[in-house]
C-alpha cells in the first residue's frame, strides 16, 4: 500500500469583541501575537489533516477556497510583514466595519499577501489574553479567506468554524503553575495515523514549538522500520523538584505515545511509548525584589 500526504478594497474580520481596557505590549511581544505566529505556520497542515478526515465535512465550494488559504499561508510562512498588531483606541475607526460600526478584531484586503491587522484592544483584556489559540488559528482562516477572493463574512465564518471543530475535538491541555505562573501544555492530535501530534508549551507570555523535539525523541524499536506519525494522551505534570543550592528548578510532563512504523513492505505497525518532557527553571531575582523562574531549557525522552 501507498499513502500520499496532501499534503485595494480593505475587509473586515465578522468577529467583534465588546471592548475592554487591552493592555499594549507591542507588536509581536505578547502571548496572543505568539499564537498569531504559531497559527499562520500550523495552518497549511491544519487544512492537510482536514482534506482527510470525514470530521471536517467541508463541501466542494469550501475545499476550493481552503486551497486557496493554504497556498497563500504557505506562501506567506516567513512573511515578516504579514501580521501587524495595533491598537484600535490609537487608531480611531480603523477597525471600524461600515456596514454596521462594530469594532473588528482584524482588517486585511483581498490581495494574498496583504498585511493583516490585528486589534490589540480585543486580543488583551486588563492585560491577560482575551483570545485562545483555537481563536487565533479561526480568525486567520477568515482572513486569510478574504485574501483568497471570498468578500462574504459568512462565508467565512462558517468555513472556520468546520475547521474550529476538527480542531476541538482532538486538542488537549494540561496546566500547572510554577511559582504563581501558570505553564500549559498544548497537544493536537489527527484521526489520520500518517500525521505527527502539534505540541506546544506556553510560559510567561510565550508559545514554545515542541513539535520538532518530541519528533527527534520518538523512534521505531524494530529494525528496517521507520516512524510515520503519533498521537499523545493521558498527559500529566509530575511533581516540580527544587534544588535550593543553584535555584535551579525542574519539572517534568509525562504522556503516552501511540506511535505508527511502516516497514519495507509498506505494513504499518503500532508501538506504545511513554514520553517524558523535561524541562528546567532557574530562580531570577527582579528589579521588584521578587524571584521569578525563567526557562533555561527543556528536552524530551521516550521509552
Amino acid at each position: 500500500m501507498k499513502y500520499f500526504i496532501a499534503l485595494f478594497t480593505l475587509c473586515t474580520s465578522f468577529l467583534s469583541y465588546a471592548g475592554g481596557d487591552g493592555d499594549l505590549i507591542g507588536n509581536g511581544a505578547g502571548l496572543a501575537e505568539h499564537n498569531f505566529y504559531y497559527s499562520i505556520q500550523k495552518i497549511p497542515n491544519i487544512i492537510n489533516q482536514c482534506f482527510q478526515s470525514h470530521l471536517c465535512a467541508l463541501s466542494p465550494a469550501q475545499k476550493e477556497v481552503i486551497q486557496k488559504i493554504q497556498t497563500i499561508a504557505i506562501n506567506n510562512a516567513d512573511n515578516a510583514e504579514l501580521l501587524h498588531f495595533i491598537s484600535g483606541r490609537d487608531n480611531p475607526g480603523f477597525f471600524n466595519d461600515g456596514q454596521d460600526g462594530e469594532v473588528r478584531l482584524a482588517k486585511t484586503s483581498f490581495i494574498p499577501g496583504a498585511k493583516i491587522f490585528i486589534n490589540l484592544d480585543l486580543v488583551y483584556n486588563s492585560g491577560q489574553l482575551a483570545i485562545t489559540l483555537l481563536q487565533s488559528t479561526s480568525l486567520l482562516i477568515h482572513e486569510l479567506g478574504h485574501q483568497a477572493g471570498v468578500r462574504s463574512h459568512g462565508e467565512l465564518d462558517l468555513l472556520a468554524s468546520k475547521i474550529a471543530v476538527f480542531l476541538e475535538r482532538d486538542l488537549q491541555k494540561s496546566k500547572v503553575h510554577l511559582e504563581d505562573f501558570p505553564l500549559e501544555f498544548y497537544s493536537q492530535n489527527f484521526k489520520n495515523p500518517l500525521a505527527q501530534t502539534d505540541s506546544s508549551l506556553t510560559f510567561r507570555g510565550k508559545r514554545f514549538d515542541l513539535k520538532k523535539i518530541i519528533n527527534q525523541s520518538i523512534k521505531c524499536q524494530r529494525k528496517r522500520i521507520v516512524s510515520i506519525g503519533y498521537s499523545l494522551s493521558n498527559l500529566h505534570w509530575e511533581r516540580p523538584i527544587y534544588n535550593t543550592r543553584s535555584d535551579l528548578v525542574t519539572i517534568a510532563l509525562k504522556a503516552w505515545v501511540k506511535l505508527f512504523c511502516l516497514d519495507s513492505n509498506e505494513a504499518i505497525w503500532r508501538e506504545d511509548r511513554d514520553l517524558t518532557l523535561i524541562l528546567n527553571f532557574k530562580k531570577v531575582e527582579y528589579p521588584d525584589g521578587r524571584d521569578r523562574p525563567v526557562l533555561l531549557d527543556y528536552f524530551a525522552k521516550s521509552l
